[in-house]
């Protein structure tokens, strides 16, 4: 007869989990969570005031309430889900074989927006879901981070063992990984979502200079991106006219960010009336709900342009707190990296900061007009429900990867052996 078990058992199994519950809670860095709790608070009451005049979707009186209670909704799905996040087991996350089908059903959902995706912005890459939109190119960001955790620890540990170049004798994980990753980003492109494709390319490339090429190729991938550059910023200046007249709702963002004041009736006027805004700011800005711009129709205002709201507002003080914000939140992720003697951590911290740093960049830049504006919220800040809930998701895997990595040191494994027996 098969012995019953002990009645203790389940209790002790109960007790041991929120034990460890507790210990992941209490091993965070809280100053990651003290810059995106003051990001957040700043968001509440940036999208209230941003909305106070706003008109969408047939509306015949502003609803500055409802884009607040959305907003405070998406917070709070992003706290629960972060915290979800932390709880499940490291392992999880390192299995190449879980990050395969969740990249894979990522990759399915992204497919699914070209045939029966939402429009937006000039692109269809959302999915309407009992009322609510879904961006499923948003859950491909942290996805792909993990994937290029895998890639790094599959390249260093065929350059330590054979000594020969990790592209010569590449194993189907990687070719899976690589596989999962251009197809990711050729569907974005075909959305054509140019700001997601932007984020998530920029990113990639970004680790895999920084973790996986050597200095020769990094010079010369350095190289070829330094001459693309001129070649396009080039071609842009030149057919300026050309594209900012055209029918392609991308091209024309391109052409108007030459001259916005020669299209301030067209496709320069969303950055012709940011301008607007953040010279109405001056110093001290003119005061929280008192923007006048967002009164005569600063499109976006709340969601891509919220920091010509904010330079409005807070003036560039309140542009400069948010800016330093997010830096020291980069910085963290970066600091991470650099003590971490974990090539797989070392990867997703690397990846979340240079994550950070491109979409931050790219919206800052396309606000002051020194890149065009493709689409690119600005992270923790700008109102939007899948951006906020798995941003804040990110920020739970980033926990994860900490909570890893004071457990290792607090137990002192060998990095290098744990490298090699499990990633």
């Amino acid at each position: 007869m098969q012995k019953a078990k002990h009645p203790n058992h389940a209790k002790q199994s109960g007790q041991h989990f929120l034990a460890q519950i507790r210990y992941n809670f209490s091993r965070m860095d809280w100053w990651i969570l003290l810059i995106v709790g003051l990001l957040s608070v700043y968001s509440l009451i940036m999208v209230y005031s941003s909305t106070q005049y706003l008109l969408e979707n047939g509306a015949t009186v502003p609803m500055p309430l409802h884009y607040l209670s959305r907003q405070m909704f998406g917070i709070g799905l992003g706290l629960a889900v972060s915290a979800v996040a932390i709880c499940l087991p490291y392992r999880l996350y390192i299995e190449p074989f879980w990050l395969f089908i969740a990249n894979g059903l990522i990759a399915f959902l992204i497919l699914l927006t070209r045939f029966i995706g939402v429009s937006g912005g000039g692109a269809r890459s959302w999915l309407s879901f009992m009322g609510l939109n879904f961006q499923p190119g948003e859950l491909a960001k942290i996805g792909l981070i993990l994937l290029m955790g895998i890639l790094c620890v599959k390249s260093r540990r065929e350059v330590l063992l054979t000594k020969e170049r990790w592209f010569a004798n590449m194993d189907y994980e990687s070719v899976i990984s690589i596989g999962l990753m251009l197809l990711d980003l050729v569907l974005i492109f075909a959305q054509p979502d140019m700001g997601m494709f932007m984020i998530i390319s920029a990113t990639l490339l970004l680790v895999a200079l920084a973790l996986i090429m050597n200095s020769k190729t990094q010079k010369g991938v350095l190289l070829a991106l330094a001459l693309v550059g001129v070649g396009l910023i080039t071609w842009i200046y030149t057919n300026a006219d050309k594209l900012a007249t055209s029918d392609h709702y991308q091209l024309r963002r391109f052409g108007s960010f030459v001259n916005p004041f020669k299209y301030a009736k067209a496709a320069g006027y969303q950055l012709v009336n940011a301008y607007i805004a953040i010279s109405r700011g001056g110093l001290f800005g003119r005061g929280i709900g008192r923007s006048l711009t967002k009164q005569e129709g600063l499109p976006a205002g709340h969601t891509d342009y919220i920091l010509a709201v904010i330079g409005e507002e807070s003036g560039l003080v309140g542009l400069v707190v948010v800016v330093l914000l997010l830096s020291a939140l980069i910085f963290l992720c970066f600091r991470w990296a650099a003590k971490s003697q974990n090539t797989f951590r070392r990867a997703v911290f690397t990846g979340v900061g240079c994550l950070l740093l491109v979409q931050s960049s790219l919206n800052i830049g396309g606000v002051s007009g020194l890149v065009p504006l493709t689409g690119v919220t600005l992270p923790f800040v700008s109102y939007g429900g899948t951006s906020m809930v798995l941003t804040m998701m990110l920020v739970g895997v980033l926990q994860v990867m900490i909570i890893e990595e004071k457990r290792v040191i607090e137990a002192q494994v060998s990095p290098v052996k744990e490298d090699y027996h499990g990633i």
